[in-house]
């Protein structure tokens, strides 16, 4: 349903606009004002308007023609909002009042054109680079076909199921209510606007996806606030590619940015690196037994589930690990107290640390596998002797973790027993 505005209902893209990958802005203005008319929100609504103004007013045109750049950004957005009546004659007002933009450049006359898509019924798309799919379900290939010219961003407002080498030439994906997408492509990277929340919304299911996976959140609603339990439940499926070697893991590169929390567990696509350090929504990972695992942190809290993940043969090393944040499950208490030892060595050279390996191990065993931690110079080290082959000897099926950069923890498990 359209809102009508200045007498016309406009059909047109929302805008897409800052990446917020680099300096951490806003990744899609337009959701906000979306999401502050869906609540009646006209306070926040006048913030995101502003923001979108401020955006346009720096010579961004996001939209199209018939309209100077800050009606563009919000006629688009009142095109399909939901919202109530405070919001929707707020709307109507800033259009009807908006000043004249130095950039806007001559306004055509005559009605904006409505093509079916909102694409504006042009073959190559619309002029801002974005074009929205309000189809659901299965999209095949026709659904693209004509429609991709000039096109740099998608964005989906229903739950699809879609085939991203059908667009591959398509760099950034929006979706709204989650989505299932095959062969995702090295250089392309998907937005997610909302997560799940109390049992509700959909995941992001991503099939035969590529080495590198670039996923980004977007979850600011009402007056920017983000809800921290609302979270993007990520599955990212083993490929069907036979691989060659001993360790059939396709290994690769997993980045995770923006406000929103993201949930993922390894189930067989074996990446080598997951990289959140730019993700302030905080992560909820569990790993995968036989891939050397490298996880970088970010500013939110991290919740690491590796108990039975990590072992000596193939160690995983956490980065950025925050002791007055984040939550490791072997150090939780949820098995115990956590032993802790004090090597004695002034020199951490590779024997060094063989020897307080081999010892942690031996009083892992004599405590019926307890785990066992112990600092370096520069990181935590946390063993345990959970294989069970020889009691007290270390083995590549023990549990063995490197929290590189973490020093002061083993205080605090000395005094408490966990964190």
């Amino acid at each position: 349903m359209g809102i009508q505005t200045m007498g016309k209902p406009f059909r047109a893209a929302p805008y897409t606009g800052l990446s917020g990958r680099g300096d951490g802005s806003l990744i899609d203005p337009a959701a906000g004002i979306t999401r502050d008319v869906r609540n009646d929100d006209v306070t926040a609504f006048a913030g995101h308007a502003d923001m979108a103004r401020g955006a346009a007013g720096r010579g961004l045109h996001h939209g199209p023609d018939d309209l100077d750049p800050p009606g563009r950004i919000v006629a688009s957005v009142a095109a399909d909002a939901h919202g109530g009546e405070p919001v929707r004659s707020a709307v109507n007002q800033m259009l009807e009042t908006r000043p004249a933009d130095e950039h806007a450049g001559p306004k055509p006359t005559g009605s904006p054109s409505t093509g079916a898509g909102r694409d504006n019924g042009q073959a190559g798309g619309d002029p801002s680079g974005t074009l929205v799919i309000d189809e659901s379900g299965t999209l095949d290939a026709s659904t693209f076909e004509g429609r991709l010219e000039g096109i740099d961003t998608l964005r989906f407002t229903s739950h699809v199921t879609a085939d991203a080498s059908d667009f591959s030439e398509v760099g950034d994906i929006i979706l709204e209510d989650g989505a299932t997408l095959l062969n995702l492509g090295n250089e392309q990277t998907v937005t997610a606007l909302n997560g799940s929340l109390d049992g509700e919304g959909e995941p992001l299911v991503l099939r035969e996806a590529g080495q590198e996976v670039d996923i980004v959140t977007d979850f600011s609603g009402p007056g920017g606030h983000v809800d921290p339990d609302e979270t993007l439940e990520l599955v990212v499926e083993p490929t069907s590619e036979e691989i060659g070697g001993p360790i059939p893991y396709e290994l690769g590169t997993l980045t995770l940015s923006g406000n929103g929390a993201v949930s993922y567990e390894d189930t067989g696509r074996g990446f080598e690196n997951i990289d959140a350090s730019s993700l302030t929504g905080g992560l909820t990972f569990s790993g995968q037994t036989y891939v050397w695992e490298h996880v970088f942190l970010g500013e939110g809290a991290d919740t690491l589930n590796m108990a039975g993940k990590s072992n000596y043969y193939a160690a995983d090393e956490i980065t950025g690990f925050d002791v007055g944040e984040d939550s490791l499950d072997v150090i939780s208490g949820e098995f115990g107290d956590v032993k802790v030892i004090e090597p004695d060595t002034q020199n951490w050279d590779r024997d060094a640390l063989m020897n307080a390996e081999h010892q942690a191990i031996e009083v892992s065993g004599e405590n019926g596998g307890a785990y066992v931690a112990f600092e370096t110079d520069d990181s935590t080290r946390i063993l345990g002797d959970t294989e069970g082959r020889r009691t007290g000897f270390l083995s590549d099926g023990d549990f063995s973790i490197k929290l590189v950069g973490t020093t002061g923890l083993t205080d605090i498990l000395a005094a408490e027993g966990s964190l």
